[in-house]
């Protein structure tokens, strides 16, 4: 009985370890990865894409924001480093490869970038040279060992969302199947991928955007000046200087509100601004949260970051703050983790508001700054 109680325990141990995420984190100019608990489980001994902005949080003063692209994060326990070869300030050129979660290469150095894995497949970019001058690059699509699926190439693709993947030729846009051809033609100025809840995609014609379903066909009459992916069943939608929510016969929703800018449904809420200050709206538009936050972020894993009186913290569904208002800024959680500000310093913090390890710490002298802009 003891043992195998044991061997219970090992199991479900092995099976939240395997569950675990992994988080980029910024040494110097290297990158390493950290459990959700604050162990380093990779070094930071790789090169990785990133980009820095800057977040204003009051008169004269901002943060510095260290933002990583979705490949350099792990998915499907892969996540994409990039290899830099440097002459001084000069970049002579770089390199990509995939590691897995113990920090090794698994699919080898390539010159062109390789994008975040998705049913097994990855989004890969294909330098075109004359020599050693890049005058173009195509795409395809490489499997979790590194080799081509396909000899198609397009000039630009998606990831798969379902059945398609939104693909670019001669600067249209269209949808390819795994078949790797176009299943509807590419004829569109703009796309998006297709909701799998609804199997409606938006489309850009000139200057509207409307939905087609997977014949091409366009769904419903309704055009708007910009429009988005449908999330819990319903899409928002831009037109004459205002964002409101139609649902998936292209109608307004129920209370047909309009607002000065509105998110994407998440966890059952939508972020919403009105009159300059934030709230949260329930899928039929009542108000969860009324508008009182100076700015917020959206809900997962049941909080939403919410900034009151200059200072962040994490509301619940009913605005309450669950981490008290203390931070300089704030991110949404993503898994077990979130990053906050502090003091100016930006962190990991758990569900209750503790540090748990340091996101980066950049140190960047006259010849970082350098090499910095030249990678761009």
């Amino acid at each position: 009985m003891k043992k195998a109680f044991i061997a219970l325990a090992t199991l479900c141990f092995l099976s939240l370890n395997l569950n675990a995420k992994l988080y980029p984190f910024l040494r110097g100019e290297k990158t390493g990865y950290v459990s959700e608990t604050g162990e380093a489980v990779v070094e930071p001994k790789y090169d990785t894409d990133y980009k820095i902005y800057y977040v204003e949080i009051g008169k004269n003063k901002k943060l510095e924001r260290v933002v990583y692209p979705p490949y350099a994060q792990f998915s499907e326990g892969l996540a994409t480093v990039k290899i830099s070869r440097w002459f001084w300030f000069i970049n002579l050129g770089n390199s990509y490869a995939v590691i897995d979660e113990d920090g090794d290469i698994v699919v080898p150095e390539q010159e062109g970038k390789i994008y975040s894995f998705k049913y097994g497949l990855a989004v890969v970019q294909i330098p075109l040279k004359t020599f050693q001058y890049v005058y173009d690059e195509v795409y395809s699509f490489i499997d979790r060992d590194g080799k081509r699926m396909t000899d198609s190439v397009y000039e630009w693709v998606s990831q798969f969302q379902g059945r398609f993947a939104v693909a670019m030729k001669n600067g249209k846009y269209g949808y390819i199947d795994r078949s790797w051809r176009f299943v509807i033609p590419p004829r569109f100025d703009d796309a998006r991928n297709f909701s799998p809840s609804t199997d409606l995609a938006a489309v850009r014609l000139g200057d509207k955007w409307t939905y087609v379903n997977p014949s091409g066909e366009i769904a419903f009459e309704s055009k708007f000046d910009k429009a988005w992916d449908f999330v819990e069943g319903f899409a928002r939608v831009y037109s004459n200087g205002k964002y409101h929510f139609i649902n998936t016969s292209g109608l307004p929703t129920f209370n047909s509100r309009e607002y000065d800018f509105a998110d994407d449904f998440s966890e059952g809420l939508a972020r919403v601004l009105v009159n300059g200050k934030y709230g949260f709206i329930f899928t039929d538009e009542r108000f969860a949260v009324e508008p009182k936050f100076e700015d917020a972020g959206n809900f997962s894993e049941g909080m939403a970051p919410a900034k009151l009186e200059g200072k962040w913290g994490y509301i619940g569904s009913r605005g309450n703050f669950l981490i008290e208002p203390r931070f300089d800024f704030a991110l949404p959680f993503d898994g077990a983790l979130a990053i906050a500000w502090i003091d100016g310093q930006a962190y990991y913090i758990n569900k209750n508001g503790e540090k748990v390890f340091k996101y980066y710490e950049k140190k960047r002298g006259l010849f970082e700054k350098i090499r910095d802009f030249f990678s761009f």
